[in-house]
């Protein structure tokens, strides 16, 4: 029987630290589903992997949710905008705002707000023609910039 109630109490923690931390990316995430008529797209381990970078935090990043659309046909329309602002939460400001000068309809999206412990929260939404990704991901800047200052990035950089 203890073992059974180790069992159940350890399978709730990971539950727990794994599940999604905030309500204003679910909310978000279920008002792109509804604009875009989709689904996202379901990652596997990506909670086991969100478990190990909260518990580990790797260069300076304390949590991360991921949510992504994927469709072989157009998307429906989304008014990204007006959906962040009434998603995003309280506190969040825009940070950047991108448009494809091209007209394929290609749009990105940072809205930033403060957290404690000098960390910042980032929301952000990039939409194509064919899929979308939001992401949310809590980082702490001065461990972030610390490991750019050294060159711990990869440079993914084309020439």
């Amino acid at each position: 029987m203890n073992r059974r109630l180790a069992a159940i109490a350890l399978a709730a923690a990971l539950l727990f630290v794994a599940a999604p931390a905030r309500a204003d990316f679910n909310s978000l995430t279920r008002a792109m589903q509804t604009q875009l008529g989709a689904k996202p797209v379901w990652i596997p381990f990506f909670g086991v992997a969100r478990m190990f970078i909260r518990m580990l935090e790797p260069s300076g990043v304390h949590d991360i949710q991921l949510a992504v659309w994927e469709n072989k046909g157009r998307l429906g329309p989304v008014d990204a905008q007006a959906l962040l602002k009434a998603h995003a939460g309280q506190g969040f400001s825009p940070l950047v705002r991108t448009t494809s000068k091209r007209g394929n309809g290609e749009q990105a999206f940072i809205y930033a707000r403060p957290q404690k412990d000098n960390r910042i929260e980032l929301l952000i939404l990039a939409l194509e023609p064919d899929e979308a990704v939001a992401v949310r991901v809590v980082v702490d800047p001065e461990k972030v910039t610390a490991d750019l200052d050294h060159g711990e990035f990869i440079n993914v950089a084309r020439k």
